[in-house]
């Protein structure tokens, strides 16, 4: 049985629509122009679809597909999607299972344009998508995905004082994209559970923080903040043949990267547009990694004045080294005056190599 629910609604002040559907598939539209409207979809049962438009000032749109916190009937093979035009906005989207029985993909998006807007995906289970694009001030973006499924999640934000934050829980094959534009984001993902995941946070601006978390094999950690001041870098792998990537412009960055597991890669580029273009664009940078496990490789450089740079790895057969390929950055270099610089490697078959150019500079490398 196909039930079908349709709502459209035009109101200048202030209305309130709810939607319920139980059964197979079922389809629902909402759609507000006004001030202060509330719009809520409920969906249960199989091969759902709800879609709600809004427009105007502090509106809040809702659409729950499938039951949550017990038990409850799946929602299956459910879409969704939220777009909000307006100030002071909050959207909201949770997805049980994606196929009856099994993991199929759901799909789940919220656009909004205004100021002080709120998005939320939640998901459970499924082999789900999510992507929020958020354009105005002061907005908060976060997501969550549990347990299994190729997961996918896509935070877009421009403006100021942006907040971005994804989780991906007991993930599989999953990816975490944060794209910021502005001054003084936050931006963090964290893929728990691991198994072939991908973050790649980029920033632009002033005053940016970006940590990504990953715990598993083969994951691969792209952040660049290609302009601003005052940015702060924090990557954490756990597991084997990983890879981190860091590029930054700006002045007074900091980056900490610390790998755990054997055969991982960590490249810091910190002085131009891109890997061995030398344009000496940060100053005042700290620069942190450390890497326990064997056959890890360092390679990276930074510019500029006031740096500081500590290399500490653990194991056997770590190199700070070239990289080869597109890094052609021979071990670690430091350019410019008052740079301090440290490495230190504890085990067997290690080696290291470190350059500094410029006045008043401090190297040490220490191998037992």
């Amino acid at each position: 049985m196909k039930k079908l629910f349709l709502f459209a609604g035009a109101l200048a002040f202030s209305a309130g629509v709810t939607i319920a559907q139980t059964g197979n598939n079922n389809t629902a539209s909402s759609s507000q122009s006004g001030n202060n409207n509330t719009s809520t979809t409920e969906q249960l049962g199989n091969d759902n679809s709800a879609t709600s438009s809004q427009n105007g000032n502090q509106n809040s749109a809702m659409i729950k597909q499938g039951g949550f916190g017990g038990g409850s009937v799946q929602s299956n093979n459910a879409t969704a999607a939220i777009d909000q035009i307006g100030n002071r906005n909050t959207a909201t989207v949770e997805q049980r299972v994606g196929w009856s029985g099994s993991t199929a993909p759901n799909l789940h998006t919220i656009e909004q344009i205004g100021f002080d807007n709120v998005g939320t995906l939640t998901t459970f289970n499924g082999g789900n998508l999510g992507a929020i694009y958020q354009d105005g001030r002061r907005n908060e973006a976060r997501g969550r995905q549990s347990v299994g499924g190729g997961n996918d999640i896509d935070i877009s934000q421009t403006g100021n004082d942006n907040y971005a934050d994804a989780n991906q829980l007991v993930a599989r094959d999953s990816k975490s994209e944060i794209l910021q534009i502005g001054n003084r984001n936050v931006a963090t993902t964290d893929q728990s559970g691991g198994e072939g995941n991908s973050a790649l946070i980029q920033q632009r601006g002033s005053d940016n923080l970006g940590t990504v978390v990953q715990d598993g094999d083969d994951n691969k950690s792209n952040h660049r903040m290609t302009a601003g001041n005052d940015n702060v870098v924090y990557t954490l792998q756990v597991g084997n043949r990983n890879s981190a990537l860091t590029e930054i412009w700006g002045n007074r960055n900091d980056m900490n990267i610390m790998q755990d597991g054997d055969r991982n890669f960590a490249f810091v580029n910190a002085r131009g547009t891109g890997p061995g273009l030398n344009t000496l664009r940060s100053n005042g940078s700290t620069v942190d990694i450390d890497q326990n496990g064997m056959e890890n490789r360092i390679s990276g450089s930074i510019g500029g004045n006031n740096n500081s740079l500590t290399i500490d790895q653990d194991g056997t057969g770590n190199l700070v080294l070239g990289s080869g390929g597109g890094f052609d950055a021979l071990g670690f270099t430091i350019s410019g005056n008052g740079n301090m610089g440290t490495i230190m490697q504890d085990g067997s078959g290690n080696a290291a190599t470190m350059s500094i150019v410029g006045n008043g500079n401090t190297s040490t490398i220490t191998q037992n």
